[in-house]
């Protein structure tokens, strides 16, 4: 059996493409239903796609040797993305809402970096740090993503905390290759293979994901127009419509 492999710069091309696809999408849906909750993951997807473009002018820019700050920066951007998409995802729940999550992922990779730089540290730290970053956030987002209930939509929660619990333990696995390997092989982190298969898995949750969360959106919709249709707003009761559609 012969794996296919991509080419990292041609997956984050295609990261790219898909998701201002799905933007575009949240642009149309936004305009009907819950534009505040919409316009997070909005400006969350629009970021995780900035700092991939930032990433691939660079790679290109530079012929497959990326400037270490411009790379810095397209990770902040990615993750200050995925803060903010989670942050929406606990909206949609209706958890507590943290607003300077952002600035501490930030502000925590930036800080991290910089010492280590300055420091004459190992790269294999520096990237250990950034990778755990983005699996505290996948694995934040799994925990605001538990299901409650077995109901239809309880269930398509748990689906989508599945989703991001299988991107937690590809990230785990590749913070466990990167302390394992030799300080060359290091070097040419960019080059593995696997960084590709983890990228185009994450897009494509990030895609199934936001897609079922609109389907919960619109479901959650659809049951207050029937409770509104079909229940006397004053007493809770069924009104002549209920009583004739329970008949």
């Amino acid at each position: 059996m012969i794996i296919p492999v991509f080419d990292l710069n041609s997956v984050i091309l295609t990261s790219i493409a898909l998701t201002t696809s799905l933007v575009l999408v949240l642009v149309v849906f936004g305009a009907y239903q819950q534009r505040a909750l919409v316009t997070r993951w909005m400006y969350g997807l629009l970021l995780i796609a900035s700092g991939l473009g930032m990433y691939l002018i660079s790679d290109m820019v530079t012929k497959h040797r990326p400037d270490y700050i411009a790379v810095v920066a397209a990770v902040c951007l990615v993750s200050v993305g995925m803060s903010v998409y989670v942050n929406g995802i606990r909206m949609l729940r209706g958890y507590r809402v943290y607003r300077y999550l952002s600035l501490v992922v930030v502000t925590t990779i930036l800080a991290s970096d910089v010492f280590l730089l300055n420091m004459h540290v190992s790269l294999r730290w520096a990237l250990a740090i950034n990778i755990l970053v983005q699996l505290w956030l996948f694995a934040y987002g799994c925990r605001s993503l538990t299901g409650k209930g077995r109901d239809f939509i309880g269930h398509v929660f748990w689906i989508c905390c599945s989703l991001f619990a299988i991107v937690v333990l590809l990230l785990s696995g590749l913070a466990v290759k990167l302390m394992l390997v030799t300080g060359q092989q290091i070097l040419h982190f960019t080059d593995w293979v696997i960084l590709s298969y983890i990228l185009l898995l994450i897009v494509m949750v990030l895609t199934i994901v936001t897609s079922l969360l609109l389907l919960i959106m619109n479901v959650r919709t659809q049951a207050g127009l029937q409770a509104i249709a079909t229940l006397d707003g004053l007493t809770g009761v069924l009104n002549r419509r209920g009583l004739q559609d329970a008949a």
